[in-house]
């Protein structure tokens, strides 16, 4: 993670995400003190977003993203997420979604 300073005088963010892609967040400031202080405020909020990832079980994760489904998805494909984690669930038991590996899913 690291702190550039634009054309435009701007500091960008460059960090890389969850999925291992390099990323870049505009910080909207032009003081590299006030950079480095957005810096630290993304260093806690990332920390505290993987923090309540790890500990989300598997019900809750299925519960959020049936709610989600029914916003962007068609009736047919909401009900095949739904057959698909309700077995997924039944076969795995309800743990955090930090202990589902590879395995589990080849598995299924």
């Amino acid at each position: 993670m690291f702190l550039s300073k634009r054309s435009n005088g701007v500091y960008y963010l460059w960090f890389i995400d969850e999925s291992g892609k390099k990323r870049k967040v505009s910080t909207g400031c032009y003081l590299k003190s006030e950079a480095l202080k957005f810096l630290q405020e993304f260093n806690q909020s990332q920390e505290t977003r993987k923090v309540q990832f790890k500990n989300i079980p598997l019900s809750q994760f299925k519960q959020g993203f049936l709610q989600y489904s029914q916003t962007v998805h068609r009736s047919n494909t909401q009900r095949l997420f739904r057959i698909a984690l309700t077995e997924f669930s039944r076969i795995i038991s309800d743990i955090p979604l930090q202990n589902i590996g590879f395995r589990d899913i080849e598995h299924f």
